[in-house]
């Protein structure tokens, strides 16, 4: 059975290391989309983790959580709606479980030195001391599996560059939304 990619929603899935600027990016491109009438949602993995209310910061939990937001997503997708997920879900299985299982998928993997995110420390998980490693955090005791092959890679040192973010993205998909974006972006 053939897909007709105009009817089927789309999925947005922003992944980094904690403090990258994912949510951020996530705000700023569900804003445009919404502003050009696309029914857009937005899923983050931390208000995610609270409505599933799992606390499980260990590997495999992270791994299940991350399994739940896919799904979720897939399933809005399903029904028409445009998906962006802002998530750190550094799991190459979960790339490969997305690509397999959504037609219109889009990955973006928000690239942030290790310096940035220490400078930034948003939630503390962070800090100076190289030398201190939590079993907790990705990057620190859990090793983040980037993405393989993502369709963008953004180095965010700078969050001034999210506009430009955004309609780096919205070029490389603008076939998906012909009608809506073909005048705006070109």
């Amino acid at each position: 059975m053939k897909h007709n990619t105009n009817k089927l929603g789309h999925v947005f899935w922003l992944t980094g290391m904690p403090g990258a600027g994912k949510t951020t990016l996530a705000k700023a491109l569900v804003s445009r989309l919404q502003g050009y009438h696309i029914n857009t949602i937005h899923l983050d993995g931390d208000e995610l983790r609270e409505v599933f209310d799992d606390q499980s910061y260990s590997q495999e939990g992270r791994l299940k959580l991350a399994l739940k937001y896919a799904k979720l997503a897939k399933l809005l997708a399903a029904q028409g709606a445009t998906v962006v997920v802002s998530t750190v879900s550094l799991f190459h299985e979960i790339h490969h479980w997305n690509r397999a299982h959504n037609k219109n998928y889009y990955e973006v993997f928000i690239n942030s030195s290790i310096e940035v995110l220490t400078e930034r420390n948003q939630k503390q998980l962070y800090s100076n001391d190289d030398c201190t490693v939590s079993p907790k955090i990705v990057g620190k005791g859990i090793t983040p599996e980037f993405p393989k092959s993502p369709d963008l890679t953004i180095t965010n040192h700078e969050l001034e560059a999210i506009k430009l973010s955004v309609t780096q993205i919205l070029l490389s998909t603008q076939h998906w939304f012909p009608s809506v974006l073909s005048s705006e972006i070109a």
